[in-house]
């Protein structure tokens, strides 16, 4: 019996979830973030998609950060909605259909591997407008929210009662995704600096 179980490691994941968010509002709260709500409300449905299918893939404590996540990104993306980001591009609605599209496809699989795979392309699809709106903005996203659910993803995969790749690939996915958007902020805002932000 391990000395540290997956309770402990589910719950830190939680823990370091929610802790991830709190850079998030602080900057909501104060301007300083402009969420993309295509990407966020994606997220929040890909996320409650991926809850039921760790579940059924026997994630157990694993699965703890990707429901509170779910309901953490569907708020953010009604935020987004009302005060994100109002610049939408062609770009961002032929992703948000293909995304959107693709959603039909993981139901008619009825098969939890295939359904895990489909959500991980639609939630790296979902990124596709925050990373094309930080390109150019790079200051309107907490690097923080990003790096620390990086962790929180993988410390979700050492809690998980199985891992496999119906449990493990998707936060994998997620985890990966979130360093190399930490990487672009933090390359753009060194190019970006000089012309765009002063503080």
């Amino acid at each position: 019996m391990p000395i540290i179980d997956g309770e402990f490691w589910g719950t830190a994941s939680a823990v370091l979830g929610l802790i991830a968010f709190l850079p998030y509002v602080y900057a909501l709260y104060h301007g300083r973030a402009k969420p993309h709500c295509f990407t966020w409300f994606l997220w929040g449905l890909m996320m409650t998609i991926a809850f039921f299918a760790q579940v059924t893939g026997g994630a157990g404590p694993g699965a703890w950060i990707t429901a509170m996540s779910a309901f953490a990104y569907t708020g953010i993306g009604f935020y987004g909605l009302l005060h994100g980001e109002k610049h939408i591009t062609r770009t961002d609605w032929i992703t948000l259909a293909f995304a959107l599209m693709s959603i039909p496809l993981w139901y008619v699989t009825k098969n939890p591997l295939y359904s895990v795979l489909l959500i991980s392309a639609i939630d790296v699809m979902a990124f596709v407008p925050t990373y094309r709106k930080s390109w150019t903005k790079p200051f309107e996203e907490p690097i923080s929210t990003f790096a620390i659910t990086a962790v929180a993803l993988g410390l979700s995969v050492v809690a998980m009662d199985e891992i496999n790749m119906i449990t493990a690939f998707y936060p994998l996915t997620l985890a990966l995704t979130d360093v190399v958007f930490v990487i672009l902020l933090i390359t753009r805002r060194r190019v970006c600096l000089p012309a765009t932000h002063t503080a």
